[in-house]
């Protein structure tokens, strides 16, 4: 296929900012445990910004003509994963998935 012939490539950012442990730090950490503290909640407003900047660290490496990345998809509840489905339709070629915090 020709240069001039390739298709847009659409990439869906979404940023996961949920806790992996609902209620406390760390990875083995249960109900029964004491003095583990709670998790902070994290403000919308920092969850955006953490997402626009996965946006412009992507689109700082990837420098491609071709290539359009969507608005991101800020997730803050659990409730909200429901949504995704509604948000990407079959113009998403590829997700770019961004967590928060350390993955488990």
């Amino acid at each position: 296929m020709r240069a001039d012939k390739r298709g847009i490539v659409r990439i869906q950012p979404i940023y996961l900012g949920l806790h992996h442990y609902n209620e406390v730090y760390g990875s083995v950490c249960s109900a029964d445990v004491k003095g583990t503290p709670p998790m902070a909640e994290v403000s919308p407003e920092k969850l955006k910004d953490s997402a626009a900047k996965m946006v412009s660290e992507f689109n700082s490496q990837v420098r491609l003509d071709f290539v359009q990345v969507k608005e991101p998809i800020v997730i803050s509840r659990h409730s909200d994963l429901r949504a995704i489905r509604r948000k990407i339709d079959l113009d998403t070629d590829a997700m770019l998935i961004r967590t928060l915090g350390a993955v488990p």
